[in-house]
């Protein structure tokens, strides 16, 4: 079997040649990014390894077909930039990366939050621009226990950053369209989004984007008011 990878970084070629010779695979790679234009550079390969958020289309799909590629491995998580009905009717056959480290991802998340909360950004505003620090509201922030953190999406990711925000002490809230069927008692489904915009100091999204959730947060979302 032939493999051609694209998107390569340096640090990943060492991997991707391992791979192959720990697995009996020919490989190539190139930095170049997969679309109709560099399709040609998979020609003679039987499967494509890919990092990328632009369009997997249909036309390239196509473009498999004709070569003979029939597998497209994705060395990133998300599949919703690819056009899987066209890889299904073109025989190409997906695979991702099951899961990156979601401690990470929600590690980054709640750090985030902290910044906001702890008004990280004006602190070293003033710090930086006016060598300023004086015990003032602007610089008094809140504390995460004495917050409501509503957190959209409860995959492995979602369920990381809930396990993170009760730890700094805040009470928990979550919404997801498939929801776990255990709780573990550290968190509480609502039953509406606007149940969770209604009742969250902050909000942590661990969602994949799709059209169903384009443009989920808009103007309306924003000028939402808690209620007392």
């Amino acid at each position: 079997m032939k493999f051609i990878v694209y998107n390569v970084r340096d640090d990943e070629i060492p991997f991707i040649e391992k791979w192959g010779k720990d697995h009996g695979i020919e490989v190539k790679y190139t930095t170049t990014t997969l679309n109709q234009e560099t399709v040609e550079e998979a020609a003679g390969f039987d499967g494509v390894s890919c990092l990328q958020t632009i369009p997997y289309s249909a036309e390239l799909f196509e473009s498999f077909k004709k070569m003979g590629i029939k597998y497209l491995s994705l060395r990133n998580v998300g599949v919703d930039n690819i056009d899987l009905p066209a890889a299904k009717e073109n025989g190409v056959r997906i695979t991702n990366v099951p899961a990156y480290s979601p401690e990470s991802i929600a590690e980054f998340a709640v750090m985030m939050s902290l910044y906001l909360s702890r008004k990280v950004g004006y602190m070293r505003q003033q710090l930086d621009q006016k060598h300023q620090f004086h015990f003032s509201p602007n610089f008094m922030g809140r504390l995460m226990s004495e917050q409501t953190v509503g957190v959209l999406g409860t995959g492995r990711i979602g369920r990381a950053a809930i396990k993170l925000f009760k730890g700094l002490g805040a009470s928990v809230i979550a919404y997801d369209k498939y929801p776990q069927k255990t709780t573990d008692e550290s968190f509480v489904y609502v039953k509406s989004l606007d149940d969770l915009y209604n009742q969250s100091d902050i909000i942590s999204i661990h969602m994949p984007a799709t059209e169903a959730n384009y443009h989920q947060f808009n103007h309306e979302v924003f000028e939402c008011k808690r209620h007392p």
